[in-house]
């Protein structure tokens, strides 16, 4: 989600289009807490990749003679491998009713909420309304991405 943060305010400087967000925080849930731990080793690497490119840019920069702050995308990349370092992993199982209040609650304070492989997982657990119930809770206007498994036999 980061990487796709991080090229999407590019493209849009590329293209002269504002950038709707202007902050990120990470908070990450999933019902596995293995899932969780593999979330937040390859956040904490990715936010490490991303201040090698930081520091490798301002080297670039500095041994060519050009000022660092001609880049313009480099308070964004500041803000992504910040967001990576600092990323919050939560165990919240949304095919429990009882901890869709939480998941509310998330959904609440968000502008971005991204959702990735849980509609089959809801739907054998006969909790299928549950995410509904939650992305109800957010503000109008946040955006909402919704990836599942590339097969409809896959999907449910």
């Amino acid at each position: 989600m980061l990487d796709f943060l991080l090229a999407w305010e590019s493209w849009c400087r590329l293209w002269s289009q504002p950038f709707p967000l202007d902050s990120v925080e990470l908070v990450g849930i999933d019902r596995s807490q293995p899932a969780l731990d593999y979330a937040r080793r390859v956040s904490v690497a990715f936010g490490r990749e991303v201040q090698r490119w930081i520091e490798t840019r301002q080297r670039v920069l500095h041994e060519s003679g050009r000022d660092d702050q001609e880049w313009p995308g480099r308070a964004w990349a500041e803000q992504i491998r910040s967001a990576a370092a600092t990323a919050r992993w939560e165990q919240i199982d949304l095919t429990r009713a009882e901890q869709l209040a939480r998941g509310q609650e998330l959904a609440r304070w968000a502008n971005v909420i991204v959702v990735s492989y849980v509609l089959r997982e809801l739907q054998d657990a006969g909790s299928g309304d549950n995410l509904s119930t939650v992305l109800a809770a957010a503000e109008p206007g946040t955006l909402v991405l919704l990836l599942e498994s590339g097969t409809k036999d896959d999907a449910g």
